[in-house]
Order: structure tokens, then sequence, then C-alpha cells
């Protein structure tokens, strides 16, 4: 009776023809659904990961140079497609005279996607750390943020038609905004004395800021003054209206 009975081979003992026929079959016959989600979430992770930084890098450089006239550079871009999060760390900007005008040490900012439910821009949090300003002014009409405000407003280029106002705040919803350690350089040319004056730190939380109707956010700010005074306030903020 045991010589009628044949025992059969299991998948591990049939060796690597079962193998390649395994996955030949099930995960490379493009016939598969799987395969192409495979693919496709392959395609999705090299492009977050890799090429968008890239783009983002790129694009701020370039979007600088052509609207404001002005260099600026980033030190790293770190995109995460699957949190939606976008963090710029080391930016500079450089005035014509190159001369640095702002600049930050880390801009992070997390995108949700529970805003599809909302008709909104809805982010957890926007994160800035160790932004820099220089706000100098070298006549009564003449200074470092009018010349840029200036570039900005120049004609446009022939055969481009001006952009039209549509109006309106877009609807957006951010649960967090937290600005820690700013510095502000003032730099006064036209008094007889020039005045210098830097402020910092300057710490800035503003909590469920939004543009939905009748909708509150809370603010708190504290900036650090000269020999050691400090401002503080704190109260609501509304967009849509504006109070």
């Amino acid at each position: 009776m045991n010589n009628s009975i044949k025992a059969q081979e299991s998948p591990a003992q049939a060796g690597p023809a079962f193998s390649l026929v395994h996955l030949r079959e099930n995960w490379f016959n493009w016939r598969k659904k799987r395969v192409w989600l495979s693919l496709a979430i392959l395609l999705y992770t090299l492009l977050g990961f890799f090429l968008a930084p890239v783009l983002v890098r790129d694009g701020i450089i370039n979007a600088i140079r052509d609207d404001l006239g002005r260099e600026s550079s980033i030190g790293k871009v770190e995109v995460n497609p699957y949190v939606l999060s976008l963090r710029i760390q080391d930016f500079e900007l450089r005035d014509t005279d190159q001369v640095k005008m702002a600049a930050f040490d880390e801009f992070f900012v997390n995108l949700q996607l529970s805003g599809l439910f909302r008709w909104a821009w809805v982010f957890r949090e926007i994160h800035l750390k160790g932004p820099y300003y220089l706000l100098e002014r070298f006549d009564a009409e003449d200074s470092r943020l009018g010349r840029i405000l200036a570039q900005a407003r120049s004609d446009p280029a022939p055969n481009q038609e001006p952009k039209q106002n549509e109006g309106g705040l877009p609807r957006l919803l951010v649960h967090d905004i937290d600005i820690s350690g700013g510095r502000i350089d003032v730099r006064d040319h036209l008094p007889a004395t020039p005045v210098e004056i830097f402020l910092a730190p300057i710490d800035v939380s503003i909590q469920e800021l939004n543009t939905l109707p009748d909708q509150d956010g809370r603010q708190d700010v504290n900036i650090r003054l000269p020999n050691g005074a400090t401002l503080h306030w704190e109260g609501s903020l509304s967009l849509a209206p504006l109070d």
C-alpha cells in the first residue's frame, strides 16, 4: 500500500524552478493589477523623495532670480510624499550688492488630506526657525524693501497679460504656526546719526489660523527689544473678516 502513494513535493522542495515560475506568474505578469500598483508606488516614491526636492529648490531660486532680480541659495530640501511634508534648510536671499537681506535656518510645512472634506488647504503645522530680515533705509524714498517691491511691480513681459485679481482669500486652515528665534536688523541712514537696532529673539505662535468665515485663531507674540526689554501680546485673530 505504501508503494502506491507518492509524496508530493512541497514548494520549498521544488527548487529554483518553482520560485522563478511563481515570480513570473504573479509579480512579473503585466496582466496582474498588483504589478502596476507596485510600479505606481515605486514611481511615486522615487519622484517624491528624489525628484521633488530638486524641482522645489530650482523653482524657488529661479523664481526669485526672475521675479525679484536677486540671487538666493538653499542648503537642503527634503520632501516626504507619504506625509505630504516639505522641509527647507539654510535659505539665504542676497540683495544686488550681495548683502544678506533675508534668511532662515529651517522651514517646515505639513499638508493634511483632511482639507479635501472642507474644500480648504489644511496644514497641521508650519514652523520657521531662525528667520532673519534686514530693514535698511537709505533716504526718505529709498530702502531695500522699496527696491525689491518696485522690482516685483515692474511691467510684465511683452505679450504677457497682467494677472486678474480673482478676489477673496483662499480657504485656509493652519492648526499650528510657530516662528522661533527670529531676528530683524533695522538700519536707518536718514538721520544725521545713523540708527541701528537689532531685535532678537522674536517668537510667534499662532493656533488655528484660518480664512473660514467668522472663525478665530489664537496668537501669542514675544519680541526681545534692546536693553533686555520684552514686548508681548496675545489675543485672537480673524482673517474673514479681518480683525
